[in-house]
């Protein structure tokens, strides 16, 4: 053999020289037999990796050679093999005969190998059990290769049978064992053989290992130690002065808490520091010690001499005894004093970070998600590896509520759900994935072994994992690694996957719980327990039993050891083969595992059990403290002293354990219960006992509930809407309690670090840091993490530095890093929060004795009166009284439930709304408050009759003679509060029906409260923090000066300047008294002037508008002067302010000679512009002069520019980069550049005239460039104002240089010409074009887009606001091109070619480029756009093929299609591009990635609608069109789409199709187009026809409405052509439309309403849908009315008027109005003869459908009177030939229309109003005027109800068109018949019924509105009749009379002005349309050539003689 190391000796087992210890023969012989001993033998087979594991890889080595050497014999036959056993003996499988070998094993060190497997495998347990009962020292396995008794490897348990199998007479080598074998004197020689070690992984090269390696200088001391075999295993002393050899065994004492790293050096140095003393002048903010003394032990001389003696005197054999005593003292002494800690690295910890930024907010440094396994789904629980740094996983779960969950259940199933490991070191993908049966909510890593994982399921399961296989501690190494990608890559590749591991073993399905199980924990690893409950120490210190909890009601224990824990039978999961890729670890349980114990919940009185959701308990890992108590020591010493004992001691459980569990449920009770069953005393078995206690004071499910790491006698709770904090043992209630929150706190976590400091996560994506010892009425930190809820929480110390892990709705997992000042605290703060706790518990205990004593008092009190009157007796007590008795006994006398007292004792009655409301007695005002606060802080009934009280306190017409006394008496805010709503009530709605007296009496006590509040500086000064709650505009105005400047002003409204005539002399002269009262006063004048001349539209009549603007106006010198006043003397910084803020109001309409004839602009630039309080107001003010139109003032006008331009150079210097200046600045500093950007650009806007004429020159080039540099702030509300006016500028240098008829960059134009314009033009516009371009917003037809986390996604809600700066954004980059097309292409190259190279590559930067380059379509001459667009392709293109990674081409692609779907005309006249590019949409129809495929079909059919000629008839060099060619390989084509994307591809060929003008070819074209559709189409309708019961598969239905909703969308682009399809199906399709109807009636009529809701009928009634929109599509489009009217009509009522008729109204189409609307639109007159069987079919039903209430059926109430509309405006004559009941029935629902609230629907009942007595005007008939004499008069009575209710919004000018109408009738003598009297008379004249509408109008009125004179309303009359002409006078006269009506009530007259704002917006739309249309390329931007010659071919725009044109006109 060769020599070996003696560390490769030891490593190796002692099956080194078998050969010799086994007779082969012998062996040969026993496994000759047929059949083994049963008793002598144990069979079993173990895989590769057990063998590995259990034997070591050293000992199957050298297996493995002797059985080659055994082949290669003659005895086993001649034959040669080079194929060894590396993986496992039982791989080989050869023809020839068998090879047995013998293998030795000591039976100790086998023993340890198979406990350090760590597995719970059935078979590995057997052979365990076999091996511990094994009486010998050494165990004999024979190796059976061929597994002749169906296994790999015999053991031989009998004795004699070994001694059999081996040799006789073994000799052994003590030269070769000289290491193992242990010589003795006078004994024989001992075998001892090594423990078996895992295989050694090689983590580097071996060069690397050489050159680390150590050499050795010197012999090694080699020291022999040898006792007498007789001495082993007898007791011994620790004795140091015993002569001969000592011996002592010291246990090693784990501490996981506390780690020390301990260096090994060869030799040992001891050093002292020497006492010294130091001084340094160093000025620290915090003492530091600078020297640290440590006293060294000194021996006296004596022990010196003494032990100099020994050490010369003794050998060093018998030196040993003497070292024991100091080595054993050493080791104590390590074990109280880390000697290896550095000190002063310690101290300096706490000040590191002092000062720092970053110190106090949280840091978000990482966010990790991935869309392949977190899309539509969310965090559920996050867990950190216990050991790995870096490492943490989470679970997610579906987030889909219960109805879509339930509808997309098959989705939801075939989804694989995970647990993501992630790494912080590689966050680009997860490192590894295990799989799981069902969604997690909750799983742990096992704390002791962390390979091993357990997790909560969704259907109650607890599942494990076993990830030992998989190394995650090398990930650094691993990146560094790996192999670089292929360049060109698409797809996924083997480097994108992550490994996977599925779960091992499952709980039994029956015995787990019942619902998801929301909560796990394992239990410490120093306690386990049984089946009764107990406690015991757990001697292996792993953790192997865990406590899951579930809604179904109990607490599950389970233990992971199947010799421990009950298994269920299962025996057809024996026969299960297990996937080779999930581990062994766990099969013993998997399927067959029951819970250990079962934890109930119980409630009293047989009520059901609670339902958890989460729990805790006391005891944590790590802490071992309970074993240390001495009674638990004193049991295990007496244990294991037992002289009786046999074996292991026997364990007794162990005392001082806290077995109490504190549990959350879903009700919002937290339950504090025992988890060791106690006998119950009525059935006499042990259970569960009831909680000791129930907390009921959350309103919702607890989501958290956990114990303080440093108090664990502290409980957290968070649930419902608050969270609280509690003590165990306090059960009067919580020591702290929040608010209610507004949006509910998700979960919550204590602080591993800080004992005082928590953490609560909300459900609006806010994370709250609270530090109790900082403050505890708010949270000490706020940070936004996400948009969406937070869902999971988790922290991890790693160094210094503390992980925060947060998780969201949206399934991201974002790492945070806490603050310094949150994970760090200071010195004594354990002590402080004990303190803390300690107070608050005294303080509950004072507050509810409190509460016991005022209740006796009362309830003694209450005795005592009705003692007195003799009436008190306990069996009279209210229901209330013996609640509250009841409430106080159960706190007197403590009780099971814990009933949680409010805020007050006092209960509200009816006798307190009684007393409240007797305005007969003073009113109690601290009953008043205490109902004011039940209001606010109640809940339940009693917050219910508050606010009852409180209503009808507030509508009672004397509840204002209440005010002063609330105000002066009141103690409370709120209800201060609420007696000022009460009087701004009466000044709005009661003023002036108030007497005079009353008036002055409310306005002289308004006035006197606002000047005594105001006058006091102090007061003011207090109210701050009050105000600052509320939000109020004004921080010096306390709150109700605010209120009371608001009812000062709703006074002065009605009082001034009539009955108030000196109210401005009054105020100014005030305000000169007192700086306070001044400051007060300059608010009132604000919001007067915002009233007056902002605000009074709509508010008031236009005459009172206007007298209070002119007296405004007049008394502004007054007003003015004491403005300047204040700014030139006051040294109060608030007045100031409150003053430039007020001038600031009166800059717009004061007479501008204050502003320019004044020094009030120099005083603003000089005095205040650079003062930082009054800079942003002051510039404020300059912007609002700026626009100001005062062409008489010019020269002030650039005074004010020059001015304010150059203190601002002087303040921001031009060289300042003011991007970077607004991400650093101050709130104030960014609100400065935004008021900056305001200024400049309403200057320049409206004061172009002065730059064109050149007045400006001087400091415009700076505000170029100001607006410049602010354009590039990264602020989009900024930018959008610097992009108006950029807007504004370049489209007036467009229209400039189209007067001139020629381009700016044109070489024969004069510079000259246009020196004005180029000054400035030139130098911004290259600047502007590069920002726009680099900031393109993103446009509507781009769906594939980069989201905030950097994911690749498709976008479905359309931002708005991004699509509007997009349009404003293009048109001005259009305008620049128009002006200079060189300059932009050559800025857009050079960006596209720094994308290609990769200098700016990115994709947000790629994308802006695009869409910049796609919005100048039709802005360049046809040959430029050509060359442009020919780079621009091929650059994409080749981006497309050399960019890697599926996202980054998906967004090219993307770009790709927008760019080419900008450019139709470019691939109009290129035409093999055109076909380039629909082959490559046709790729992309392919592609999978999320939005790809939806933008390739919307692109297709963009260009199909522009391209449609090229793409239809046949090119150079082919024999038919292309269109043919896409038909025939429509199959291909649309086999990976969607329904939705298969519907626009087939409406794109459509569109290519309805182009074809010959009929014939175009019908051909169809057939071919819908081949594939009608064979499914045939399929389907026989596999009916043969069963109906097929229409039952909501799959088929589903098929059915895909194939009708294709034929729609190719419907809507063939029109009239489509009718060769729909003569096909059309008899088919009603046939279907009828058997469908039929059975969702059937199915209503069986089940019920609710049917409707189910997938299949909503399917159904999808098909239906689609059917009638079908119809109504071709009907619309039709060109032959006759044939639709003869031959489709008849068949189509048939099927779906008399359905509608018949079916019950959940289940009537809207649709079917539609139709039948559409149906009389379109066939006019030819639909008379059809008529009467429409409305018998659908108006009655309809009708009865929609009269119940204004809400139920609105798209049936819209499409009706769409209907009615159509049937009155090409029906009227049928209608004027129905019965009288008929006509005055649609007469009713034509009036109850035009009352609707719904604007559409109102709309439409006056425009058919309107038409119907259009109509009937111009039929002379004697029913005509029988009509008007029946319904006249009430017509008009029911439009000015319509008119005169504050509902109807919006439709004034068609009230007042109607009514005008209807007045002229009567006037103009349309109406012959008398209006009045009692018997109709004809031929009467007009003025007879003008007469009689006047005096019925006025009576009508008076009725309505009491309020008005007589005289009031005979003015409106007279004013309709003689304004009924002119619409327009006639609307505004009828308005001013609304106004007047509603002053009266002090309604909102907003609403009447409506359509003015929607006319202004209209025309100014219109006038923009008008504009844009004359710029080639800015409404055409998909080539619809303009007819418009461009003046003079401006900036290369598209003439009207273009090569597209032609094309165009052919489309």
């Amino acid at each position: 053999m060769p020599d070996l190391t003696e560390d490769e000796l030891i490593r190796s087992m002692s099956t080194m020289e078998e050969e010799e210890m086994y007779d082969q023969k012998a062996i040969n012989d026993f496994m000759a037999q047929e059949t083994l001993p049963d008793d002598d033998v144990l069979v079993f087979k173990f895989n590769g990796l057990q063998q590995t594991t259990i034997f070591g890889a050293r000992t199957i080595t050298r297996l493995n050679e002797r059985i080659a050497n055994l082949r290669m014999t003659p005895a086993l036959g001649a034959f040669q093999s080079d194929v060894s056993m590396t993986d496992s003996v039982a791989m080989v499988d050869r023809p020839e005969d068998s090879v047995y070998v013998g293998l030795n094993v000591e039976k100790e060190s086998l023993l340890r190998s198979l406990k350090h497997t760590e597995t719970t495998d059935a078979l590995v347990v057997a052979v365990r059990e076999k091996v511990a009962e094994y009486p010998g020292e050494f165990i004999t396995f024979i190796v059976d290769e061929k597994m002749k008794f169906d296994g790999n490897f015999i053991m031989i348990l009998s004795q004699d049978l070994d001694n059999t199998l081996r040799l006789e007479d073994l000799e052994v080598n003590e030269k070769d064992l000289v290491v193992d074998v242990i010589e003795e004197a006078d004994d024989d020689v001992t075998w001892v053989f090594p423990s078996i070690e895992h295989p050694w992984a090689n983590q580097g090269s071996d060069l690397e290992i050489m050159e680390e390696g150590c050499v050795e200088t010197r012999a090694r001391v080699v020291s022999k130690f040898e006792r007498p075999r007789r001495d082993f295993g007898a007791k011994r002393e620790l004795n140091v002065g015993q002569e001969g050899p000592a011996y002592t065994e010291v246990k090693p004492y784990e501490d996981k808490n506390f780690s020390i790293p301990v260096m090994e050096l060869e030799r040992g140095v001891t050093c002292v520091n020497s006492r010294c003393d130091h001084c340094t002048n160093t000025d620290w903010l915090y003492p530091r010690n600078q020297v640290v003394q440590y006293i060294p032990r000194l021996a006296l001389m004596e022990e010196k001499e003494t032990s100099a003696i020994k050490i010369a005197s003794q050998k060093p054999i018998g030196g040993l005894s003497n070292l024991l005593g100091l080595f054993e003292q050493g080791l104590k002494e390590n074990l109280m004093f880390n000697f290896l800690t550095d000190d002063f690295a310690q101290l300096g910890f706490s000040d590191d970070t002092y000062d720092n930024k970053s110190a106090n907010n949280f840091k978000e440094i990482l966010t990790l998600s991935d869309l392949r396994f977190t899309k539509d789904k969310a965090v559920s629980h996050i867990e950190w590896h216990p050991e790995i740094e870096g490492v943490l996983a989470m679970s997610i779960v579906e987030r889909l509520p219960y109805d879509e969950l339930v509808s997309q259940l098959s989705r939801v199933l075939m989804t694989p759900t995970y647990i993501i490991v992630w790494s912080l070191h590689d966050p680009t993908q997860p490192q590894l994935l295990l799989l799981a049966p069902e969604d997690i909510y909750c799983f742990q890593f096992n704390p002791t072994d962390p390979h091993i994982v357990a997790g909560g399921c969704n259907n109650g399961e607890v599942v494990l994992w076993d990830f030992s296989r998989h190394d995650l501690t090398n990930v650094l190494e691993k990146l560094r690694s790996k192999q670089e990608l292929p360049l060109f890559q698409f797809d996924e590749n083997e480097s994108q996957k992550v490994p996977t591991i599925p779960w091992c073993a499952a709980s039994n399905i029956e015995a787990s719980h019942a619902t998801p199980i929301t909560c796990l924990q394992w239990l410490p690893d120093h306690i386990e327990l049984d089946r009764a409950g107990l406690t015991y120490e757990n001697t292996s210190q792993r953790c192997v039993q865990l406590l899951t909890c579930a809604t179904d009601g109990g607490i599950f224990v389970w233990d992971l050891r199947p010799e421990k824990c009950v298994l269920a039978v299962d025996k057809t999961r024996d026969q299960i083969i297990v996937p080779h890729n999930v581990p062994a670890t766990f099969n013993a349980l998997d399927a067959k595992w029951k819970p250990l114990l079962h934890v109930n919940l119980f409630r009293p009185d047989n009520a059901p059990d609670h339902c958890p959701t989460c729990f805790c308990i006391r005891e944590r890992q790590g802490d071992r403290s309970v074993l240390d108590l001495k009674a638990n020591i004193a049991k295990k010493i007496a244990s294991e002293n037992d002289p009786n004992r046999v074996g292991l001691p026997k364990a007794q459980p162990l005392d001082g354990i806290n077995s109490v569990i504190f549990v959350g449920t879903v009700d919002g009770d937290m339950v504090c219960v025992d988890w060791m069953p106690q006998k119950d005393v009525k059935t006499a078995k042990r259970q569960t006992p009831m909680p000791s206690f129930v907390a009921q004071l959350h309103d919702g499910p607890i989501v958290y509930i956990a114990r303080s790491p440093f108090l664990p006698e502290v409980v957290l709770c968070v649930g419902g809407f608050t969270w609280s904090m509690w003590k165990e043992n306090v059960t009067s209630g919580p020591l702290l309690c929040s608010a209610a929150y507004a949006k509910a706190p998700t979960g919550g976590l204590w602080s591993p670090s800080r004992s005082s400091v928590f953490y609560i996560m909300r459900a609006d994506g806010v994370l709250e840091a609270w530090d109790l010892l900082d403050k505890t009425h708010e949270p000490a930190l706020l940070h936004t993490v996400s948009s969406s809820a937070l869902t999971a929480l988790s922290i991890k110390v790693e160094s210094r530095k503390h992980f925060l892990a947060v998780g969201d709705m949206h399934g991201a997992l974002k790492i945070l890093l806490i603050p310094h000042r949150l994970k760090v605290g200071g010195p004594e703060e354990l002590e402080a929060m004990a303190g803390y706790i300690d107070r608050e518990v005294r303080r509950r205990a004072f507050v509810m004795s409190r509460w016991k004593r005022r209740e006796q008092e009362r309830l003694q009190k209450e005795a005592e009166s009705k003692h007195l009157a003799g009436i008190s007796t306990v069996g009279e007590l209210t229901a209330t009284e013996k609640l509250q008795k009841m409430r106080v006994w159960l706190l007197c006398n403590g009780g099971y439930d814990f009933i949680y007292l409010p805020y007050r004792s006092m209960m509200l009655t009816e006798a307190t709304a009684a007393q409240i409301l007797n305005f007969s007695q003073p009113l109690d005002i601290k009953l008043l408050d205490e109902v004011v606060a039940a209001m606010y802080k109640s809940s339940g009934d009693e917050q219910k009759l508050a606010e009852k009280i409180l209503s009808a306190l507030k509508e009672h017409p004397e509840a204002w003679t209440r005010v002063d006394s609330i105000l002066e008496f009141s103690s409370s805010q709120q209800t201060k509060y609420f007696a000022l709503q009460i009087l701004e009530s009466l000044i709005k709605t009661r003023w002036k029906v108030l007497a005079r007296p009353q008036c002055e009496g409310i306005k002289k006590y308004i006035v006197g409260l606002i000047i005594q509040t105001s006058s006091n500086p102090d007061l003011m000064e207090s109210e701050k923090t009050y105000l600052s709650k509320l939000n109020m505009i004004l921080v010096e105005v306390r709150l109700c000066d605010f209120v009371d400047v608001v009812h000062y002003l709703q006074i002065l409204k009605f009082e001034w300047p009539t009955n108030w005539p000196h109210f401005i002399y009054d105020i100014v002269g005030a305000s000169k008294t007192n700086e306070s009262l001044c400051q007060n006063n300059m608010v009132i004048l604000r919001l007067l002037s915002e009233e007056v001349f902002d605000f009074s539209l709509g508010q008031m009549t236009q005459t009172k508008a206007k007298h209070l603007k002119d007296s405004m106006c007049q008394e502004f010198g007054m007003i003015f002067q004491l403005c300047l006043l204040v700014l030139e003397t006051s040294q109060n910084a608030s007045l100031v302010v409150v003053t430039l803020e007020t001038l600031l109001r009166f800059m717009h309409w004061i007479p501008l000679g204050y502003i320019f004839e004044t020094d009030l602009i120099q005083s603003l630039v000089c005095r205040f512009l650079s003062v930082p309080v009054f800079r942003n107001v002051t510039l404020k003010c300059l912007a609002e002069i700026a626009g100001v139109p005062a062409k008489e003032y010019s020269k002030k006008v650039i005074e004010l520019f020059n001015l304010t331009t150059a203190k601002l150079n002087e303040m921001l210097p031009l060289s300042t980069r003011i991007r970077e200046a607004y991400e650093k600045g101050t709130t104030d500093e960014q609100n400065f550049i935004q008021i900056l950007a305001i200024f400049y650009c309403t200057f320049l806007k409206c004061h172009s005239d002065l730059i064109e004429s050149g007045e400006l020159t001087e400091k415009l080039v700076d505000a170029y460039k100001y607006l410049l540099r602010i354009s590039e702030v990264d602020d989009k509300e900024i930018f959008k104002i610097c992009l108006e006016y950029w807007d504004y500028w370049v489209c007036e240098l467009y229209t400039e240089a189209s007067i001139s008829c020629r381009s700016l960059h044109y070489p024969s134009v004069s510079r000259a010409e246009f020196a004005p314009l180029l000054s400035e033009f030139f130098g911004s516009s290259s600047q502007l074009r590069t920002i726009l371009i680099s900031r393109m917003a993103r446009p509507e037809e781009v769906l594939v887009v980069e989201n905030e986390h950097g994911e690749v996604v498709r976008e479905f809600m359309k931002d708005t606001d991004s699509l509007n700066l997009y349009k404003t954004m293009r048109e001005t980059l259009i305008y620049l091109t128009h002006l200079d097309h060189e300059d932009t292409e050559k800025i857009m190259l050079r960006k596209l070619k720094c994308q290609v190279n990769g200098t700016e590559w990115s994709r947000a930067n790629l994308n802006s480029l695009c869409w910049a380059i796609g919005s100048i379509s039709g802005a360049m001459m046809e040959d430029n756009e050509r060359s442009f667009l020919v780079i621009v392709i091929r650059d994409l293109l080749g981006l497309c093929e050399h960019k890697r990674g599926k996202d980054n081409k998906a967004i090219v692609a993307s770009n790709i299609m927008y760019v080419v779907g900008q450019y139709p005309r470019f691939l109009r006249a290129h035409w093999r591009f055109l076909k380039t590019v629909i082959t490559k949409l046709f790729e992309f129809m392919h592609e999978t990635h999320e939005g790809v495929q939806d933008m390739a079909c919307d692109t297709f059919i963009k260009v199909a609608q522009k391209c449609r000629r090229q793409l239809l008839i046949p090119q150079c060099g082919a024999a038919c069109g292309f269109v043919e060619d896409i038909i025939r390989s429509t199959d291909s084509i649309i086999s990976d789409l969607q329904p939705q994307q298969v519907h626009t591809f087939y409406e794109a060929v459509a569109t290519i199709i309805s182009a074809e003008t010959d009929r014939s070819v175009q019908n051909d074209l169809v057939e071919g187009l819908f081949r594939l559709p009608n064979a499914i189409w045939d399929d389907i309708l026989l596999r009916v026809a043969a069963d109906m019961t097929v229409m039952g598969d909501v799959e088929v239905v589903k098929q059915l409405c895909n194939i009708l909703k294709t034929n729609l969308a190719a419907c809507r682009a063939l029109g009239n052509a489509y009718m060769v399809q729909l003569c096909r199906i059309y008899l088919d399709m009603l046939n279907i439309y009828r058997l469908l109807s039929e059975q969702i009636n059937a199915s209503i009529a069986t089940h019920g309403e609710q049917i409707v809701k189910q997938p299949l009928v909503r399917s159904m009634r999808a098909v239906k849908k689609t059917v009638l929109n079908l119809l109504s599509c071709w009907i619309q489009r039709s060109h032959n009315p006759v044939l639709v009217a003869n031959d489709f009509l008849p068949p189509l009522l048939e099927a779906v008027a008399t359905d509608y008729q018949q079916s019950p109204p959940i289940s009537r189409e809207p649709e079917v109005l539609t139709t039948m609307a559409t149906i009389v639109n379109r066939l006019s007159e030819n639909v008379l003869r059809s008529l009467p069987r429409i409305l018998d079919a659908v108006f009655q039903c309809t009708l009865e459908m929609i009269n119940k209430d204004l809400e139920e059926f609105p798209e049936h109430r819209t499409n009706f009177f769409t209907l009615l509309q159509a049937v009155n405006a090409h029906c009227f004559s049928a209608l004027m030939t129905l019965t009288a009941e008929k006509f005055k029935l649609i007469l009713d629902s034509v009036i109850w229309a035009i009352k609707h609230t719904m604007r559409q629907v109102s709309e439409t009942g006056l425009n058919i109003l309107h038409t119907m007595l259009s109509n009937l005007a111009a039929v002379n008939s004697p029913n005509q005027q029988l009509f008007f004499r029946n319904f006249y008069i009430e017509i008009m009575q029911h439009m000015f109800a319509v008119v005169t209710d504050r509902s109807q919004t919006g439709n004034l000018t068609l009230q007042a068109s109607l009514l005008a109408y209807m007045f002229k009738m009567v006037e103009n003598g349309v109406i012959t018949v008398s209006l009045g009297g009692e018997s109709p008379e004809f031929d009467v004249p007009p003025e007879v019924n003008v007469q009689y509408v006047h005096q019925r109008l006025l009576e009508l009125l008076k009725q309505a509105f009491p309020h008005l004179q007589e005289a009031q309303l005979v003015v409106f009359i007279k004013g309709l009749f003689a304004l009924d002409t002119d619409v327009t006078a006639f609307r505004e006269h009828l308005r001013d009379f609304l106004v007047q009506i509603r002053e009266i009530t002090g309604e909102d007259l907003s609403d009447l002005y409506l359509e003015e704002r929607e006319a202004e917006i209209a025309a100014a739309q219109a006038e923009k349309l008008k504009r844009q249309a004359e710029v080639p390329g800015l409404l055409v931007p998909l080539g619809v050539e303009m007819n418009v010659i461009t003046p003079c071919g401006v900036g290369g725009g598209v003439s009207s003689g273009s090569v597209g044109a032609g094309m165009d006109m052919a489309d």
